[in-house]
């Protein structure tokens, strides 16, 4: 069993990100913890080209998996 984590999602919101897989864990929610308190969002870099990264990702051939992850795949 997995459980799959975006990095946007948990940017978003990790308050409800990390209860999500406390209790894929079947761990206890400690409502005390700030989670956003231990996120910070980072720019997003160009690619080594300065282009986009989504660039790279395609010369990959990654589309299905990033259908799959719910990411628009040019």
């Amino acid at each position: 069993d997995y459980l799959s984590v975006r990095y946007e999602d948990l940017c978003r919101d990790p308050e409800a990100t990390i209860e999500r897989i406390l209790t894929f864990l079947g761990l206890p929610h400690n409502a005390e913890v700030r989670y956003q308190d231990f996120i910070r969002v980072r720019p997003r870099r160009a690619g080594a080209d300065g282009g986009d990264a989504s660039a790279i990702l395609r010369r990959l051939e990654l589309k299905p998996y990033l259908t799959y992850c719910g990411y628009e795949a040019e």
